[in-house]
């Protein structure tokens, strides 16, 4: 991956740091990350890919500027989607270890392809 983009909840960190050594890493704090790793790490993150203003967010609630991105990353439910809604692209990876509903989800994880003209999103099992 050239960049990843991680919605918290990383729980240990040990996997934060293992990302931000194998990648550019956009990453703020979820609610089960500890307190260390929450002072680390911003409530919201804003990048620039390519072009395009994204926003990463554990809560979709916490993005201060809704309509000013391409792209916006958000946790927290683990419920995985991706939406389109006024040329913004929404998306919930889910989770690769803690899906919900447990017994009902998959883990999984958000694939995103970015070119200067276009966002595309893709669902991928991981397990």
């Amino acid at each position: 991956a050239d960049v990843v983009l991680h919605a918290g909840d990383f729980t240990e960190e040990w996997v934060y740091e293992d990302l931000r050594s194998r990648a550019s890493l956009v990453a703020v704090h979820g609610n089960m990350d500890s307190s260390a790793l929450k002072a680390k790490l911003p409530r919201v993150a804003e990048a620039d890919v390519l072009g395009h203003a994204v926003a990463v967010a554990h809560r979709i609630q916490a993005i201060p500027k809704r309509g000013e991105h391409s792209l916006v990353i958000t946790g927290h439910t683990h419920l995985p989607y991706i939406k389109v809604k006024a040329g913004t692209v929404y998306v919930n990876p889910g989770s690769p270890t803690v899906p919900i509903p447990p017994l009902l989800s998959k883990p999984t994880v958000a694939v995103l392809t970015i070119w200067s003209d276009r966002v595309e999103a893709s669902l991928v099992r991981v397990a």
